[in-house]
């Protein structure tokens, strides 16, 4: 059953296009490294790949894509190493399909995007609904679309013509699954912490030699106003009725990929529907009152008043670095990048969008990145 599995071939795409990525990582060093040499100097790029400069910039929306993917295949508790690992793989991924001279098309963008069924309405691609979604991220999202396309072509590209026997399969089955039994003896290294002995000089020589590790990164803290969804889920009342109308009109969407069953509206089915009318209610309601806010704050160039006017807090995230969570808000690349391009008291001009709601923010303080 198992070399059954491994013969199939979309299950083979997948094991070798993962084998593929971990040859990344020599890339990923030189790339780093590259950059690395000349930290003293204050370089203006964040690396070196074929001889092609990556700007901060660039490795800075990379960082962001590739945090989201990272959280959403592992969850919060994701390595930074290992996002900035995702982050050169990415970007490694990208230059190598233009070397490979391959084509995403305007219309390949619109398939993918129209493909999706968040963005559908009575069974087809709604671009009102896809506006008010996304507002302002639109076309980032559109940007990331296409990179993700170039990726999955170059991934194509590769494992075409791959070809596994069934020797190489157990081969790999022994390395990933194969067990032993040992015994060892453990010596901690608390027992020798006593016997240690070193100078001030030995202190200030190795934080010479590895001052990049000590080096804190710019952090802002932000004041903001926070329309959450949560505020509204007493005012969630989605009948059986609705349910069953959407699913009617949408049942396509609902069939399985290969499938020729007509779909039935059972629990899950049901839940999901349920999950995105209540989402769109809960953003409708939360937009009403974050434009009305935020009208508010541009004609009083404060928080202050408009907060006590409409009954709602002003918040602060406290310091926090472009590669952390935000503070009670969570992993939101727009609350963060928004909040870093500000300048001091400077409010926001457009509400941001997260998973938990819509902020109005303000950038209170910024600390520039400095060594101690």
């Amino acid at each position: 059953m198992l070399l059954k599995f491994f013969r199939k071939r979309k299950n083979m795409k997948r094991i070798m296009w993962a084998l593929a990525i971990l040859i990344i990582p020599a890339f990923v060093i030189w790339g780093a490294g590259e950059s690395g040499k000349n930290k003293g100097n204050k370089p203006g790029y964040a690396g070196k790949l074929f001889g092609k400069k990556i700007s901060y910039e660039n490795y800075y929306n990379m960082w962001n894509v590739s945090r989201d993917y990272a959280i959403k295949s592992f969850g919060k508790n994701v390595p930074v190493e290992f996002i900035d690992q995702m982050t050169w793989s990415r970007i490694i991924l990208l230059e190598e399909a233009k070397i490979e001279k391959l084509a995403v098309t305007d219309k390949d963008v619109v398939d993918k995007l129209t493909s999706f069924t968040a963005f559908h309405k009575n069974g087809s691609f709604d671009k009102t609904l896809y506006k008010s979604m996304l507002q302002d991220t639109a076309r980032s999202f559109e940007e990331k679309l296409r990179d993700d396309l170039y990726i999955s072509k170059l991934r194509d590209k590769v494992i075409s013509n791959i070809n596994v026997n069934d020797e190489e399969v157990k081969d790999e089955y022994k390395k990933k699954f194969e067990k032993i039994k040992s015994s060892y003896i453990l010596i901690p290294f608390s027992d020798s912490e006593k016997d240690v002995q070193y100078k001030d000089s030995d202190l200030k020589n190795f934080y010479e030699q590895n001052k990049e590790t000590f080096k804190k990164t710019e952090q802002v803290n932000i004041r903001y106003i926070g329309i959450l969804y949560s505020k509204f889920d007493s005012e969630i009342n989605i009948k059986d009725e609705q349910i069953k109308k959407i699913f009617e009109e949408n049942i396509k969407d609902f069939k399985k990929p290969g499938s020729e069953e007509t779909p039935v509206l059972d629990d899950a089915a049901k839940n999901s529907i349920r999950e995105k009318l209540a989402l769109q209610i809960k953003t409708s309601l939360a937009e009403d009152i974050g434009y009305r806010v935020l009208d508010q704050v541009m004609q009083k160039k404060n928080l202050e008043e408009p907060a006590k006017d409409n009954s709602v807090e002003i918040k602060e995230t406290g310091f926090f670095s472009a590669n952390e969570e935000v503070p009670d808000i969570g992993w939101s690349y727009d609350f963060a990048k928004v909040g870093f391009e500000l300048q001091k008291n400077e409010i926001n001009s457009t509400l941001v969008k997260t998973d938990k709601g819509l902020y109005i923010i303000q950038l209170k303080e910024k600390k520039r990145s400095l060594y101690p």
